[in-house]
C-alpha cells in the first residue's frame, strides 16, 4: 500500500485531522507502509502536501493547520466538545459473550491473558476478536485498537488522571494497576528522566544556538541545501532547507516546554 492509501485510511479510521507525525506513526504500527527512510513523517507531509498542490479542490486531502491533515468533504467534529463516554462496569468473566468498545476490550483483555505483562495492540485485538468482545465492520480493527488506545493515554496525560493504560514501548500496552516495578516502568522511568534532561539543555540554548541545533536537526531527518540565515532581519525565515521541495522554516520556543517549527511561504526567487 502507497503512503497516500495508508493516510487514507488512518484518516477514516481516526474521524479526524491528525498530525502528520502520528498519521506516519499509526501507518507503521498498522503495518499499512514500510518507511525505508529515517524521516517516515516527514515523508508522509510531503506526499500529502504534493497531493494538494497538484490536484487542489480535488484532492483526496485537506490541510487543516501546520502539517496537520484530513480527508476533503469530510465532516470535522471538534474532539475538545465530545464528551468521554462513562466507562461501562465490565464483566470479566471469559465465557461472557456481549460486546464492549474497543478500551473495555482491551483492558478485559490485558486483564484476563496479559499475566501482568504488556501486549501488541494486535494480539490484544486478535484475543478479543477470538472471545466476541468487538463487533466492528471495520477492515483494519487493530488500527482502530491502537488508535483508541493512543487518544485515551493523551486524554489521560491532559487531563493529569493516570487512566487505565501505559505504553510500554512502540505498539505495546499494559495496565497502569501493573507498573510501580519491573523492567517495564524502569524503562519508561528511565526514559522520562533522558526527556526532562533533554528539554532542560534545550532550555539553555540561546536563540542562535535554537536556529543552529534545528538545522542539524533537518539535515538529520534528509533535508537537503540546509542554510540556517543570520540571526535578526531574516524575515522570520530562520532556516532554508529541501526535501521533495523547497521548505522555509520558522523556528519559536513558546514556553518551558513547547516548541514551534512553521511552515512559511516560499517567495518568489526563493528557489
Amino acid at each position: 500500500m502507497n503512503v497516500k492509501d495508508a493516510a487514507i485510511q488512518i484518516l477514516k479510521d481516526a474521524g479526524k485531522p491528525l498530525h502528520a507525525k502520528e498519521i506516519s506513526e499509526r501507518i507503521i504500527e498498522a503495518g499499512l507502509w514500510i518507511a525505508k527512510g529515517k524521516t517516515p513523517e516527514a515523508t508522509v507531509s510531503a506526499r500529502l502536501y504534493s497531493d494538494i498542490k497538484k490536484h487542489g479542490d480535488q484532492s483526496t486531502f485537506v490541510k487543516v493547520a501546520s502539517q496537520t491533515f484530513f480527508l476533503r468533504d469530510t465532516q470535522i467534529v471538534a474532539v475538545c466538545d465530545a464528551k468521554e463516554p462513562e466507562p461501562r462496569n465490565v464483566d470479566l468473566s471469559v465465557n461472557s459473550k456481549e460486546t464492549y468498545s474497543f478500551l473495555e476490550a482491551a483492558e478485559k483483555v490485558l486483564d484476563q491473558f496479559g499475566n501482568r505483562n504488556s501486549m501488541h495492540y494486535r494480539d490484544i485485538t486478535d484475543k478479543a476478536m477470538g472471545q466476541g468482545w468487538l463487533n466492528t465492520s471495520g477492515k483494519t480493527p487493530e488500527a482502530t485498537m491502537n488508535a483508541q488506545l493512543v487518544t485515551e493515554l493523551k486524554r489521560a496525560k491532559a487531563s493529569g488522571e493516570p487512566g487505565r493504560f501505559v505504553r510500554t514501548s512502540p505498539g505495546y500496552y499494559s495496565l497502569v494497576k501493573w507498573m510501580g516495578t519491573g523492567l517495564p516502568y524502569q524503562i519508561s522511568k528511565y526514559n522520562r528522566e533522558i526527556r526532562k534532561k533533554l528539554l532542560s539543555q534545550l532550555m539553555d540554548l540561546n536563540p542562535a544556538q535554537f536556529e543552529e541545533l534545528v538545522g542539524q536537526l533537518l539535515a538529520e531527518m534528509g533535508f537537503e541545501s540546509i542554510k540556517v540565515t543570520k540571526y535578526g532581519g531574516d524575515g522570520g525565515i530562520d532556516v532554508r532547507g529541501t526535501f521533495l521541495m523547497e521548505y522555509n522554516i520558522g523556528v519559536r520556543r513558546m514556553s518551558h516546554d513547547l516548541f514551534e517549527l512553521e511552515e512559511l511561504p516560499i517567495e518568489k526567487g526563493d528557489i
